[in-house]
């Protein structure tokens, strides 16, 4: 019996699940921990959900669903929280602050 595309798609679905993923949708981005897929709308269930606001990541919700017919995009994030643009870590040095690559080391 072989498999059709519909069903090969579903199954990939399933590597989001139990990893931190970034939800792309057609008006805003949320992160979180991907606790449940519902295959047959394409649905995700995020733990701990964080929405993107022109001020950063605010937390929205404990447990919140994404309805798949508005999602554009969902993927792995590679270092949740943060992303390659994001991740300007800030330090105190003689009551000023700079950037980590500014600091002397």
């Amino acid at each position: 019996m072989t498999q059709n595309i519909s069903d090969d798609f579903c199954e990939s679905l399933t590597n989001f699940l139990g990893t931190y993923i970034r939800v792309i949708t057609d008006n805003a981005h949320y992160r979180g921990y991907c606790e449940k897929v519902d295959y047959s709308y394409t649905n995700v269930l995020l733990k701990d959900a964080v929405q993107k606001t022109v001020n950063g990541w605010k937390h929205i919700s404990n447990l919140v669903m994404i309805r798949g017919e508005s999602i554009e995009s969902i993927y792995v994030e590679k270092a949740y929280p943060f992303d390659d643009d994001e991740d300007l870590i800030l330090s105190i040095e003689k009551g000023e602050v700079v950037h980590e690559s500014d600091s002397e080391s």
